[in-house]
């Protein structure tokens, strides 16, 4: 057997998000074709050393803008120090770093998540900048996996592909799947929903929290799991939740998410934008039904298997809660539909091997153009 060859893997940190959460998964089984050399620009973890499978682990010490300098030729020493056959960055200040320390002998790949123009690239100050950064920094040589069609159509329009795209559409964790239900809709006016996402303004959980007012009912009841970190937008949400005494939890970070999934009637995002928005996914897999925003990019992920609602609307919101109570809705169907859904598309065996053909394609590329 050939020895492995090495891939340098760049993410801004090791905190309980989406992306996080997907590579610390990835990593164990990446491992066995790869070795993998990761490094986050600060040292933040909520994950047990144990759970990181990796060659080595660096902290480039990342604290801010004047740190960028520094932190490229951190990473330059240690992509030198390597030599691997790739490079991979996921999240905005990841790429934007690693572009620079990566030299263009070695193929670079980077993951968008989210649909820059509604968020990152909004109308600031801040957001001009990120724009402006991002399209002086991004070259022909770079190749860019988008995880939803949507997040790759929206990159072209707001910065326009110059180097090779890829669709990669997330994958569900296979406790999600381990841990589906036969779905029994819900009965006596008691109706449990739960949404997953750390609470932001993006999230649009004040939508809930204005549902919950106009439906007025002890029997319905909303958790939110995430963490709100130190933005003081979970603490915004509480004291509207106690104002108005509402049946919704902000519940805090889970580790095991699909631990608790099954104990409740249906999903609900609520959100602005999204670019993936994986707790959809996993939603399906352990077979609750599901409410949606109805934005392209959830239309999309869900393939049109869901409840969908106007995010600015409570009132339409509320409705169809009510008429999902009152049996209105083939709750089941949208279950069973749900599981085969993510069964096809959203299986951690296919992600790796789609990843892993993209990863010989990028490299196959490079070699071309440097022979």
């Amino acid at each position: 057997m050939s020895e492995k060859k090495t891939i340098v893997h760049v993410i801004d940190d090791l905190g309980r998000g989406g992306a996080e959460t997907l590579l610390v998964d990835l990593l164990k089984d990446l491992s066995d074709y790869y070795n993998i050399v990761l490094v986050t620009l600060s040292s933040v973890s909520d994950f047990d050393k144990n759970e990181i499978r990796c060659q080595q682990q660096y902290s480039l010490e990342y604290k801010g803008l004047r740190d960028i300098p520094v932190a490229i030729l951190k990473l330059r020493k240690i992509i030198k120090k390597h030599n691997p056959v790739l490079v991979r960055s996921q999240l905005y200040w990841s790429t934007l770093i690693a572009r620079m320390a990566c030299p263009k002998k070695i193929p670079f790949v980077f993951s968008v998540h989210v649909t820059l123009s509604d968020g990152s690239f909004s109308f600031t100050k801040k957001g001009k900048l990120l724009k402006w950064l991002e399209k002086i920094t991004y070259t022909s040589h770079q190749n860019i996996i988008g995880v939803t069609q949507e997040v790759l159509d929206d990159y072209k329009k707001a910065i326009g592909l110059k180097g090779k795209s890829y669709l990669l559409n997330n994958y569900v964790n296979d406790a999600y799947f381990t841990n589906a239900i036969e779905y029994i809709p819900p009965s006596n006016g008691h109706f449990k929903l739960v949404a997953v996402g750390n609470p932001k303004k993006q999230k649009n959980y004040e939508l809930l929290i204005n549902t919950f007012r106009l439906l007025n009912s002890s029997g319905i009841s909303c958790d939110i799991y995430g963490n709100g970190g130190n933005s003081g937008y979970d603490s915004m949400l509480q004291q509207e939740i106690d104002r108005d005494k509402l049946n919704i939890f902000l519940k805090g970070k889970s580790a095991n998410v699909y631990d608790h999934l099954k104990n409740y009637d249906a999903f609900i995002m609520p959100s602005w934008f999204e670019g993936f928005g994986i707790a959809v996914g996993e939603a399906m897999a352990v077979g609750l039904p599901v409410f949606l925003a109805d934005i392209r990019v959830l239309r999309e992920v869900s393939h049109n298997n869901a409840i969908f609602f106007n995010p600015a609307d409570a009132k339409e919101l509320a409705d169809k809660i009510q008429s999902f109570i009152k049996g209105e809705v083939d709750a089941i169907a949208l279950s069973q539909n749900g599981k085969e859904i993510t069964k096809q598309f959203y299986s951690k065996k296919k992600y790796l091997t789609k990843l892993l053909a993209i990863y010989e394609d990028c490299m196959a590329k490079t070699t071309l153009v440097h022979t």
